[in-house]
């Protein structure tokens, strides 16, 4: 059912799915037959994903509400942007993040419950930020990133955790 290449993995209903390390595609796995179907993207290569801005890549997967949600960004400087899957036709856009085209924009979706982030270095203040969205009430919080962190593992209510570089434990910090 799982590749070797697997990356990111989400229950959703009586599906599992999955994103590879490419993030270039995304699968739907049936529970009951345990068949594995493409769903969105498509496979590329590496020479196809450097040499063009119309590659899509797609991260971030969680549940919401029993509805399947994740990130898609592009090659080319596009906003990241939440998706709401619809299984019969177009996805829906629920929230695009507001990063200028200069930021430098890392690890995009780390989600928990309702809850998906962003976090980017702002070149006009010169300071890493990280944003997270809730779908469930469409508001979304800004904050300063403490330290040098800019890359984040993931978010339980209000705390977002992290691995410290020089360190073997798991560290935190409310954005409440």
């Amino acid at each position: 059912m799982l590749d070797d290449d697997t990356d990111e993995v989400c229950f959703c209903g009586n599906s599992l799915f999955i994103s590879r390390y490419s993030w270039t595609a995304l699968y739907e796995v049936n529970l009951s037959n345990h068949k594995k179907k493409r769903i969105r993207g498509k496979e590329t290569n590496i020479k196809e994903v450097e040499n063009t801005d119309a590659v899509k890549y797609y991260q971030g997967l969680m549940e919401v509400d029993n509805e399947f949600y994740y990130v898609r960004r592009h090659n080319g400087g596009k906003r990241p942007a939440v998706y709401q899957y619809c299984k019969g036709g177009k996805d829906k856009k629920i929230y695009e993040f507001e990063i200028s085209p200069g930021h430098d924009y890392d690890e995009i979706p780390v989600c928990d419950s309702s809850k998906i982030a962003c976090s980017y270095y702002d070149n006009d203040i010169e300071d890493k930020r990280l944003m997270i969205y809730d779908i469930n009430t469409g508001k979304l919080k800004i904050i300063d990133l403490p330290g040098d962190r800019f890359n984040y593992d993931f978010i339980i209510e209000n705390l977002v955790f992290y691995w410290k570089e020089d360190s073997d434990y798991i560290s935190c910090f409310s954005y409440e």
